[in-house]
């Protein structure tokens, strides 16, 4: 059936269609949109927008988005046409422009994937018939040549870890200072998502600043692959549901697949007593990496007179102001950033996250 499109909407069998936006303080619209995609047999999600179709008012077909994953993308049966997915998808790539994205990820059902390579999208992973999709600069294999040009690590046999840092303690420390002392290179990426307490410049420094006595320890972004919006949003979510599974896999492959190009022959993680989400991943890290030829190595967590040391320990004491016991968990360097910056006390009692 054939669509036209005018500047004030879609002409449609005399029915006016129009392009809307809905977005999450907007209560009675976002109910509307959980309400079309469980006819559609879909689960609404955290979004930061969603672009709908609608006739006379009705939604008949959304495309929603995550910072820049698109997701929750579905057509009334009753309209299904490619050309009524082609104004979504549209509408959606200059929403994502003019919000300063360059690339963005779709994650879909493997038989659907071809549905979206008409819009320039490949798919990067496969795990339990689900798809990840991306499109744009850089992607996947630009961001690992990348590494490769400046790190040139096929001259040396390397082991990596992951932090978030929030702040750096000196539980962090030890866990670097012990992987750094059986490899010959040790890469750090530190999470580049910026929403925990600490922005990530901030972990950055405090991480650099705090590892700059190993001369085998290279500090680096995470990048948009590794533990990120798109590739583990149950991480920042704090929520062990479901879905928790299946993007746990997605990182774990991902890393295993495209990282190893890294020569990263071995991954390090903290072992978690604490946080039951931190040990599932790491369960899955051990599950998955050896497919890719990469040793994972549990190293125990640091303890000090009062436990088991922790960020979100550190995070609690500054709440209190509690500097003195503070001491006992973060290295002189996180602790003079912390006693020099008091603004981050007053953000602790504000700040009601657990993450």
């Amino acid at each position: 059936m054939k669509v036209l499109y005018s500047k004030h909407g879609f002409c449609h069998n005399r029915a006016m269609m129009y392009i809307d936006y809905i977005y999450p303080h907007q209560t009675q619209a976002m109910k509307q949109l959980t309400a079309f995609l469980e006819a559609q047999n879909l689960a609404f999600e955290p979004i930061d927008v969603a672009i709908v179709l609608k006739e006379k008012d009705k939604i008949i077909g959304s495309c929603c988005r995550l910072g820049n994953v698109i997701k929750m993308v579905a057509i009334d049966p009753k309209h299904q046409s490619m050309n009524l997915l082609d104004q979504l998808m549209s509408a959606m790539q200059v929403h994502l422009f003019d919000a300063g994205y360059t690339n963005s990820f779709i994650y879909s059902p493997t038989h659907n994937r071809d549905i979206f390579r008409v819009y320039h999208y490949q798919e990067i992973m496969q795990v339990q018939q689900v798809s990840l999709l991306e499109q744009g600069q850089p992607v996947i294999h630009e961001v690992i040549n990348d590494l490769i040009k400046r790190y040139n690590p096929h001259l040396i046999e390397s082991g990596a870890l992951v932090i978030n840092g929030n702040p750096f303690t000196l539980g962090h420390q030890y866990l670097i200072e012990t992987a750094a002392a059986q490899v010959q290179q040790l890469l750090v990426f530190v999470v580049e998502e910026d929403v925990s307490f600490f922005d990530f410049k901030t972990r950055m420094d405090l991480i650099e600043a705090g590892t700059s006595h190993l001369d085998n320890v290279v500090v680096l972004p995470s990048s948009q692959y590794i533990i990120s919006q798109t590739t583990f949003p149950n991480y920042f979510l704090r929520n062990l549901d479901d879905h928790f599974k299946l993007f746990a896999l997605f990182d774990a492959h991902l890393f295993g697949r495209y990282f190893s190009q890294l020569n990263i022959t071995k991954r390090f993680v903290g072992e978690e007593p604490l946080d039951l989400m931190t040990h599932a991943y790491n369960q899955t890290l051990l599950a998955v990496l050896p497919e890719y030829k990469m040793q994972v190595e549990v190293v125990p967590r640091k303890h000090n007179e009062l436990g088991v040391i922790s960020a979100s320990k550190v995070r609690e004491l500054l709440k209190r102001g509690d500097y003195e016991t503070l001491k006992s968990y973060v290295p002189q360097t996180t602790f003079d950033f912390l006693k020099n910056n008091p603004n981050y006390e007053q953000k602790a009692k504000d700040y009601e996250r657990a993450h």
